[in-house]
């Protein structure tokens, strides 16, 4: 599970087509150079790039804004603790496909000693509707189940409310490409609550705090397409580089363009100047042979 503070650019980040619009916006800045000089259509299209590089910049500061200052926020340590501080709950597509492959073992009940091992309370016995997800990609199975623990909780239970098309989800949206979005007030928060109490005494929160990752911070990762991999305030890198190599480019062919507009009008004014004086210079010398 990633706790991340509820905000309108959380859409906007998992399901970003940032690097669509930059490749667009780099087709149509090169197309500039293919267009006729003094050419409104030019002008047009110079301007259009102006006006979606200034956008795309000011929502990109704006994101990196909204993604630094909630790596400043505490992480929750109970279910009120994300209703109180208007925390949403969001469980990235790349987790889901783990779940999916188990969940029949998981919901039949039965236990495999490298996947899935239910959680136990000090006395041995087992804490009903929970179990420990073991990621075998992992060394440290410690600090992995207790990072697994309660995302795969909430994710067999929303597999359960979206295949059952219960009326839970009638005034929700979800999006599987991207992950599942529930406001704070939703009934499976409410649900989850005891479930969370429970889980208090484990020192699953204590646990998290000294081991657990923020969803935005830099990945560690070598492989960029691990699914442990997490979101970053340097997943912006590439996309700032683009805009500020476009902007620039942009610019540069701008005010050309109107330095060879201003220089041909120039050169036209001095060429009707001299033609002026080469016509005075001949009706002179005319007028001049005559006398």
């Amino acid at each position: 599970m990633h706790f991340l503070a509820k905000s309108i650019f959380q859409k906007n980040i998992l399901d970003n087509k940032q690097p669509g619009y930059n490749a667009l916006g780099a087709f149509f800045g090169v197309s500039i150079l293919e267009l006729p000089r003094e050419s409104l259509s030019r002008y047009i299209l110079i301007i259009y790039i102006w006006f979606c590089l200034i956008i795309r910049t000011c929502w990109q500061s704006m994101m990196f804004e909204f993604m630094t200052s909630d790596m400043r926020k505490p992480l929750p340590e109970t279910l009120d603790d994300l209703r109180e501080l208007n925390y949403t709950i969001v469980i990235q597509d790349s987790f889901l496909f783990i779940y999916t492959s188990i969940l029949e073992e998981l919901l039949n009940g039965r236990e495999s000693p490298k996947l899935i091992t239910f959680v136990q309370d000090d006395k041995g016995n087992y804490i009903k509707d929970f179990f420990i997800l073991y990621d075998q990609s992992l060394k440290d199975e410690t600090k992995t189940k207790y990072a697994f623990l309660i995302e795969a909780e909430i994710y067999d239970v929303l597999n359960i409310i979206y295949n059952q098309s219960l009326p839970i989800m009638q005034n929700e949206k979800i999006s599987k490409s991207s992950g599942y979005f529930m406001p704070k007030n939703h009934m499976l928060l409410l649900h989850m609550k005891k479930l969370f109490d429970d889980l208090l005494p484990t020192g699953i929160f204590e646990h998290l705090k000294q081991h657990g990752v923020w969803f935005f911070n830099r990945p560690t990762y070598k492989n960029p397409d691990d699914p442990r991999r997490i979101l970053s305030m340097y997943d912006l890198e590439f996309g700032f580089m683009i805009i500020s190599v476009a902007l620039f480019v942009s610019i540069i062919v701008f005010i050309c363009e109107l330095h060879a507009l201003y220089f041909k009008r120039q050169l036209k004014k001095c060429l009707g100047l001299y033609e002026f004086i080469r016509v005075l210079r001949e009706r002179l010398k005319d007028y001049h042979d005559k006398w």
